[in-house]
């Protein structure tokens, strides 16, 4: 049975063709896919935390802005 990921594996797929790879492994992209959730999922993290201190309840795109470059 597949693992099912949050971001498509073919997006992966061409992102990695996007920046020179003239083949893709299905692997490589599943991998990406993980590396990239599990940064999201950090950065959400941050941003949520961000939003919280400044004693708000909706997430804004600078809390996300700022959560990266922390």
């Amino acid at each position: 049975m597949r693992k099912k990921f949050i971001m498509p594996i073919n997006i992966m797929k061409r992102i990695l063709r996007d920046e020179g790879a003239e083949n893709v492994s299905l692997e490589s992209a599943e991998a990406l896919s993980k590396v990239i959730e599990e940064k999201s999922r950090q950065l959400a993290k941050k941003a949520v935390e961000l939003t919280r201190y400044n004693k708000r309840k909706t997430v804004k795109a600078r809390d996300i802005e700022l959560a990266n470059k922390m």
